[in-house]
Protein backbone atom coordinates (compact mmCIF):
# COMPACT_ATOMS: atom_id res chain seq x y z
CA UNK A 1 0.00 0.00 0.00
CA UNK A 2 3.07 2.15 0.16
CA UNK A 3 2.49 2.38 -3.52
CA UNK A 4 -0.99 3.40 -2.94
CA UNK A 5 0.62 6.88 -0.67
CA UNK A 6 3.22 7.67 -3.27
CA UNK A 7 1.08 7.40 -6.18
CA UNK A 8 -1.15 10.05 -4.63
CA UNK A 9 1.99 12.10 -3.45
CA UNK A 10 2.70 12.20 -7.17
CA UNK A 11 -0.25 13.02 -8.78
CA UNK A 12 -0.85 15.45 -6.27
CA UNK A 13 2.69 17.23 -6.43
CA UNK A 14 2.21 17.52 -10.39
CA UNK A 15 -1.33 19.27 -9.51
CA UNK A 16 -3.37 16.91 -11.31
CA UNK A 17 -5.22 16.02 -8.46
CA UNK A 18 -5.71 16.53 -4.75
CA UNK A 19 -5.93 13.77 -2.60
CA UNK A 20 -9.54 12.13 -2.61
CA UNK A 21 -11.50 12.93 0.69
CA UNK A 22 -14.47 11.33 -0.03
CA UNK A 23 -15.80 8.44 -2.51
CA UNK A 24 -17.02 11.03 -5.09
CA UNK A 25 -14.04 13.03 -5.28
CA UNK A 26 -11.86 9.28 -5.95
CA UNK A 27 -14.30 8.89 -8.98
CA UNK A 28 -14.15 12.03 -10.04
CA UNK A 29 -10.34 11.87 -9.95
CA UNK A 30 -10.61 9.23 -12.12
CA UNK A 31 -11.13 11.49 -15.05
CA UNK A 32 -7.74 13.01 -14.39
CA UNK A 33 -5.62 10.31 -13.52
CA UNK A 34 -4.64 6.98 -15.21
CA UNK A 35 -3.60 6.27 -11.61
CA UNK A 36 -7.13 5.02 -10.72
CA UNK A 37 -8.39 2.07 -12.98
CA UNK A 38 -12.07 1.82 -14.07
CA UNK A 39 -13.65 -1.43 -14.91
CA UNK A 40 -17.75 -1.44 -16.00
CA UNK A 41 -19.69 -5.01 -15.66
CA UNK A 42 -23.27 -5.93 -15.60
CA UNK A 43 -24.23 -9.09 -13.50
CA UNK A 44 -27.69 -10.83 -13.92
CA UNK A 45 -28.34 -10.29 -10.27
CA UNK A 46 -30.39 -8.33 -8.02
CA UNK A 47 -28.67 -5.32 -6.07
CA UNK A 48 -30.47 -6.95 -2.77
CA UNK A 49 -28.59 -9.91 -3.42
CA UNK A 50 -24.99 -7.87 -5.03
CA UNK A 51 -25.63 -5.89 -1.46
CA UNK A 52 -26.12 -9.39 0.56
CA UNK A 53 -23.15 -10.89 -0.95
CA UNK A 54 -20.78 -7.61 -0.89
CA UNK A 55 -21.44 -6.96 3.29
CA UNK A 56 -20.88 -10.57 3.98
CA UNK A 57 -17.33 -10.84 2.20
CA UNK A 58 -16.60 -7.17 3.00
CA UNK A 59 -16.83 -8.09 6.25
CA UNK A 60 -14.92 -11.21 6.01
CA UNK A 61 -12.17 -10.51 4.05
CA UNK A 62 -11.53 -6.63 3.40
CA UNK A 63 -11.60 -5.04 7.68
CA UNK A 64 -8.72 -5.63 9.61
CA UNK A 65 -5.24 -5.23 10.42
CA UNK A 66 -2.57 -6.47 7.97
CA UNK A 67 1.38 -6.46 9.36
CA UNK A 68 4.34 -6.92 6.39
CA UNK A 69 7.94 -7.29 7.05
CA UNK A 70 10.59 -5.50 5.49
CA UNK A 71 14.34 -5.39 5.83
CA UNK A 72 16.28 -2.05 5.58
CA UNK A 73 19.61 -1.57 6.52
CA UNK A 74 19.60 -5.27 8.31
CA UNK A 75 16.48 -4.59 10.08
CA UNK A 76 13.07 -5.91 10.11
CA UNK A 77 10.22 -3.37 10.37
CA UNK A 78 7.05 -4.20 11.00
CA UNK A 79 4.69 -1.97 8.83
CA UNK A 80 1.00 -2.37 9.54
CA UNK A 81 -2.44 -1.16 7.76
CA UNK A 82 -5.32 -0.76 9.28
CA UNK A 83 -8.21 -1.79 6.05
CA UNK A 84 -11.81 -0.49 6.40
CA UNK A 85 -14.52 -1.29 4.32
CA UNK A 86 -17.83 -0.06 4.55
CA UNK A 87 -20.73 -1.28 2.30
CA UNK A 88 -24.11 1.18 1.92
CA UNK A 89 -27.24 1.66 0.12
CA UNK A 90 -28.48 4.59 -1.08
CA UNK A 91 -31.89 5.44 -0.98
CA UNK A 92 -32.70 4.65 -4.55
CA UNK A 93 -31.55 1.06 -3.68
CA UNK A 94 -28.47 1.46 -4.92
CA UNK A 95 -25.36 0.42 -3.45
CA UNK A 96 -21.82 1.90 -2.65
CA UNK A 97 -18.91 -0.31 -1.23
CA UNK A 98 -15.59 1.79 -0.24
CA UNK A 99 -12.11 0.23 1.06
CA UNK A 100 -9.56 2.87 2.74
CA UNK A 101 -6.25 1.80 3.73
CA UNK A 102 -4.73 3.68 6.57
CA UNK A 103 -1.29 3.16 7.57
CA UNK A 104 -0.50 2.59 11.70
CA UNK A 105 1.96 4.28 13.44
CA UNK A 106 4.56 7.54 12.01
CA UNK A 107 3.85 8.51 8.67
CA UNK A 108 4.81 11.42 6.39
CA UNK A 109 2.04 12.58 4.13
CA UNK A 110 3.40 14.19 0.62
CA UNK A 111 0.29 14.44 -1.14
CA UNK A 112 -1.84 16.55 1.27
CA UNK A 113 -4.00 14.92 4.45
CA UNK A 114 -5.68 11.64 3.79
CA UNK A 115 -9.39 11.10 5.37
CA UNK A 116 -9.24 10.25 9.19
CA UNK A 117 -9.92 6.38 8.04
CA UNK A 118 -7.22 6.21 5.48
CA UNK A 119 -6.87 6.45 1.75
CA UNK A 120 -9.39 5.43 -0.45
CA UNK A 121 -8.04 2.37 -2.36
CA UNK A 122 -11.02 1.37 -3.88
CA UNK A 123 -14.93 2.48 -4.63
CA UNK A 124 -18.06 0.11 -6.50
CA UNK A 125 -20.66 1.26 -7.05
CA UNK A 126 -24.03 -0.79 -8.26
CA UNK A 127 -26.52 0.37 -10.24
CA UNK A 128 -30.19 -1.56 -10.38
CA UNK A 129 -31.27 -2.05 -13.87
CA UNK A 130 -34.69 -3.42 -15.56
CA UNK A 131 -35.30 -7.32 -15.16
CA UNK A 132 -32.80 -7.93 -12.15
CA UNK A 133 -29.51 -6.99 -13.57
CA UNK A 134 -27.09 -4.67 -12.24
CA UNK A 135 -24.09 -2.89 -13.55
CA UNK A 136 -21.22 -2.73 -11.35
CA UNK A 137 -18.56 0.12 -11.74
CA UNK A 138 -15.28 -0.24 -10.18
CA UNK A 139 -12.78 2.12 -9.29
CA UNK A 140 -9.52 1.08 -8.07
CA UNK A 141 -6.13 2.95 -6.89
CA UNK A 142 -2.72 1.90 -8.72
CA UNK A 143 -1.48 -1.35 -7.26
CA UNK A 144 -4.95 -2.15 -5.70
CA UNK A 145 -6.54 -3.80 -8.80
CA UNK A 146 -7.18 -6.96 -6.43
CA UNK A 147 -10.25 -5.29 -4.60
CA UNK A 148 -11.85 -5.46 -8.35
CA UNK A 149 -10.90 -9.50 -8.69
CA UNK A 150 -12.19 -10.01 -5.32
CA UNK A 151 -15.70 -8.59 -5.96
CA UNK A 152 -16.07 -9.85 -9.66
CA UNK A 153 -15.40 -13.71 -8.13
CA UNK A 154 -17.50 -12.75 -5.39
CA UNK A 155 -20.76 -12.00 -7.73
CA UNK A 156 -19.62 -14.36 -10.32
CA UNK A 157 -19.73 -17.14 -7.87
CA UNK A 158 -16.48 -18.23 -7.70
CA UNK A 159 -14.08 -18.71 -4.31
CA UNK A 160 -11.24 -16.59 -3.74
CA UNK A 161 -9.19 -16.05 -1.19
CA UNK A 162 -9.47 -13.19 1.15
CA UNK A 163 -7.21 -10.39 1.82
CA UNK A 164 -7.39 -11.30 5.22
CA UNK A 165 -7.09 -14.90 5.37
CA UNK A 166 -5.95 -16.35 8.38
CA UNK A 167 -6.79 -13.23 10.45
Amino acid sequence: MKILSLAFAAISISGCVAMPQTPDEFVKASEKTSLIEVHRDEYNRDTDDIYKVLSKKADECLNGVITTYQFHNGNRLAVSYQYTTRVKKTNGGDIRMTVQTKPLGATINIGGTPPPDGQYSAVINVKKKQNGRSKVESYTSFGAGEYYEYVTSWLGNKSTKCLMAGR
